[in-house]
């Protein structure tokens, strides 16, 4: 929001000046100190940080009633406003797309639209933070984030893998702590946090192509060490450890104590909490996965997790849904679906990226359309009706 200038701040900064007072005759006159009385040239600005190829691929966030998308060097953003989350500087929701700053935030790399009411913009390498929590009405620069190459948002935190691995993590969420730096993580790719209403744990991507998480209280074995609750020795829960089994791993994403990791080959392997059988595996009978399992889906190349389901893109362009859901998600209505059963959104046009929060699911097409199912009444977003949004 613009807001009109003081007058003394203007005449702090030397917008304005007072008239000089009258000189005797013959004297010199004073140079005002608010005049340079060298040459010396200016400090040179801090050249831009290089945007990572790897951000591209994800370029779509569905939070709490509202969606934004990555285009070009801008973020957009729709749905609701009611805690200042779209970062437009008011409180009036959005039925097309918006920018945070009123299109002054440049070099835009990714936005995270959180559960909770805030959002963060990641843009040349630094994050850019507005909403609830009294972060700010507008996009305010976080100090403690610099050089960032990627950015992923819980239901109460950020966190943020830094140029050269590391992993930094800031917000009221984890541990209460405003700011975190992750033990026992020094080379990861990408990161990401549970979106969920219980959303204290993450997930970090390494070069090694293993999965390392942390935080949460991992009483659905959501950290994937092959146990549940406080470890019997090794990292504490605060510290990050690698999830048992796992390798060639590109990407990891989860939601309400359930995660999901694709691999270099494009399988899908899942572990946490199975309510709803939301891995398509048991039929509700295991509410528990230790450790990673394989989905019976082959050529996975993006997937979502959602509070009673999941969601993933194959390579042939089909979307296949499981878990538990209503008619808006699977083809033969509510109930229980078992992983292998396609979803209407296969008709959408080369999907691309998928993405979920709590029942609200949105795919990003070709054409960056982007269409949104389940339930998001707030968004226009109802069972079995299928919207569109514009960017």
């Amino acid at each position: 929001m613009i807001r009109s200038v003081a007058l003394s701040s203007l005449l702090l900064t030397g917008c304005f000046f007072a008239p000089d007072a009258p000189q005797p005759s013959g004297a010199k006159a004073a140079t005002p100190s608010n005049v340079p009385t060298s040459s010396k040239p200016a400090e040179p600005e801090e050249p831009p940080f290089p945007k990572p190829a790897q951000v591209d691929e994800h370029r779509l966030s569905v939070g709490l009633e509202r969606v934004c998308l990555v285009k070009g060097d801008r973020g957009y953003c729709v749905g609701t406003n009611n805690n200042l989350e779209l970062g437009d500087g008011t409180t009036e929701s959005r039925g097309a797309g918006t920018e945070p700053a009123q299109g002054k935030l440049k070099d835009v790399w990714q936005i995270a639209a959180t559960e909770n009411g805030h959002s963060c913009a990641l843009a040349g390498g630094k994050a850019w933070c507005y909403g609830k929590y009294g972060v700010s009405e507008t996009p305010a620069i976080r100090p403690e984030v610099k050089k960032a190459t990627w950015m992923s948002g819980g239901y109460a935190n950020y966190c943020f893998v830094h140029d050269g691995g590391k992993v930094q993590c800031v917000g009221p969420g984890l541990y209460k702590e405003k700011t975190f730096a992750v033990s026992g993580i020094t080379d990861a790719t990408r990161v990401s946090c549970d979106n969920g209403v219980s959303g204290e744990q993450c997930c970090a991507v390494l070069t090694s192509g293993k999965v390392a998480c942390f935080g949460g209280d991992n009483q659905s074995g959501a950290l994937g060490r092959g146990y549940a609750g406080p470890p019997p020795s090794g990292p504490t829960l605060k510290e990050a450890g690698e999830v048992v089994g796992l390798s060639d791993v590109v990407d990891v994403t989860g939601g309400d104590d359930a995660w999901c990791a694709v691999t270099k080959s494009n399988e899908l392997w899942c572990w946490g909490d199975n309510k709803f059988d939301r891995f398509g595996v048991s039929d509700d009978k295991t509410k528990q996965f230790l450790q990673p399992t394989k989905i019976a889906i082959p050529e996975v190349t993006d997937v979502a997790v959602g509070s009673t389901s999941i969601c993933a893109i194959q390579k042939k362009g089909t979307i296949n849904c499981f878990g538990f859901g209503s008619s808006s998600y699977f083809p033969a209505g509510k109930g229980y679906a078992k992983a292998g059963k396609l979803w209407p959104g296969a008709k959408l046009d080369t999907p691309t990226e998928i993405a979920t929060s709590g029942r609200l699911l949105c795919v990003l097409a070709a054409g960056d359309k982007v269409t949104c199912y389940g339930d998001g009444a707030k968004l226009g977003v109802a069972d079995g009706a299928p919207k569109e949004f514009a960017f």
